[in-house]
Parts: structure tokens; C-alpha cells; sequence
């Protein structure tokens, strides 16, 4: 998790910790996505 974020997760700066919390929040938000859903990425004839 240190390196998928922008700024240190001790980092004290206000508007550090504000980036990492976009920033990790936009990645979680991927997830909901329709185009993240399994069936949309993996083909029945996956091996």
C-alpha cells in the first residue's frame, strides 16, 4: 500500500493526506464500475 499512494501514510501535511484519500478512494471506486465486473473481463472459454 506505501507505494500505491502519493504521499507517505505518515506524512502530516493536511493536504498530503487529503491526495492519498482521493486518490485511494478513486481507486476503489474502479471496482464499482459495470465494466470491472468478472463476466465483463473473463470469457467462458477462459483457461
Amino acid at each position: 500500500l506505501r507505494c500505491a499512494l502519493l504521499y507517505p501514510l505518515d506524512d502530516t501535511d493536511p493536504t498530503h493526506l487529503l491526495a492519498n484519500r482521493q486518490f485511494f478512494e478513486a481507486q476503489m471506486d474502479r471496482f464499482l464500475c459495470p465494466e470491472a465486473r468478472l463476466p465483463q473481463i473473463q470469457t467462458a472459454d477462459y483457461r
